[in-house]
C-alpha cells in the first residue's frame, strides 16, 4: 500500500510505535509499528530523524510517501516512493 506520512508517535520504553498516515485522497489513519526498528529505518530512509536522547524530529518524515506492507495489523517494512 502507498500512504504519506505526517508523523511518528513512539515510546522507546513500550516498544510501540505509531505512523500517522494519510491515504491519496487525504484520508489519515494509524499505522502500527515495532517501536526502535521503525525509527532506525526511517532515519536510514530520511537521516536526521533521529535526534538527541531517544527523540525524533517529525519535519524528516512528514510528507514522505512510502510503499508499505503489514501482517494484517502491523508494519512489515516500506520503501520509500521517489517523487519526480
Amino acid at each position: 500500500m502507498i500512504g504519506v506520512i505526517m508523523g511518528f508517535i513512539g515510546s522507546w520504553m513500550s516498544g510501540l510505535g505509531t505512523l500517522l498516515m494519510a491515504d491519496e485522497e487525504g484520508d489519515t489513519y494509524p499505522l502500527y509499528c515495532d517501536n526502535a526498528p521503525t525509527v532506525r529505518a526511517l532515519d536510514s530512509a530520511f537521516p536526521g530523524f533521529i535526534t538527541d536522547n531517544h527523540c525524533v524530529d517529525n519535519s524528516a518524515v512528514e510528507g514522505k510517501k512510502i510503499n508499505y506492507s503489514t501482517d494484517g495489523f502491523m508494519l512489515v517494512g516500506f520503501d520509500v516512493v521517489e517523487e519526480d
